[in-house]
């Protein structure tokens, strides 16, 4: 995937450069409410991780993307329509506790800059997004996959038609439930 996408901005979601979705949905990292999206949950660490990979591997395309329309973080902290994105990801690796939504916002701005670059959304490990989490929120209560905000955003952009360039899934037999059939 990397060779081919050389002129590409990537969004990529592996186990070779980013966080794989499997290690999002069993990982004992931190959980955090979410404060945008009720009843979910933010991975502060992960998401850091994503953001801190992604800038890496996309430094070329960011100096040229700038923030679409004003964006509030918290009651006190606000972005203007036109901040850089690379100021935009610095506040989320700054703020940890921002950074999911960082990425949320991200992944926006770049589908939105479909028509200034070649886009890839790739995703190793995209069976991870909807089996089961190994993540309680009390001794009766797992949380679910769609509860975790990381997961939306990749499950978002993944939908027909929702993500403006190449879409590239990959599965994984990790955390596959294996049926044993009598008699074959």
């Amino acid at each position: 995937i990397i060779y081919i996408a050389a002129d590409f901005m990537l969004l990529h979601f592996s186990i070779y450069l980013f966080s794989p979705v499997f290690s999002w949905v069993h990982s004992r990292s931190e959980l955090r409410p979410s404060p945008r999206l009720p009843g979910c949950y933010d991975q502060p660490v992960e998401a850091s991780n994503w953001l801190k990979n992604f800038r890496a591997a996309n430094s070329e395309f960011l100096g040229q993307m700038h923030l679409s329309e004003d964006h509030s973080w918290t009651k006190r902290e606000k972005s203007s329509s036109g901040e850089d994105l690379n100021k935009i990801i610095e506040r989320g690796l700054l703020k940890p506790n921002l950074a999911s939504d960082v990425v949320g916002v991200v992944m926006r701005e770049v589908a939105r800059s479909h028509d200034r670059f070649t886009l890839l959304l790739a995703v190793d490990e995209f069976n991870g997004c909807f089996g089961p989490t190994s993540f309680q929120v009390n001794k009766n209560e797992w949380v679910e996959p769609e509860q975790l905000t990381l997961l939306q955003y990749v499950t978002e952009y993944t939908a027909p038609g929702k993500f403006p360039g190449a879409v590239l899934l990959a599965l994984s037999k990790t955390g596959m439930r294996r049926q044993h059939i009598a008699g074959t």
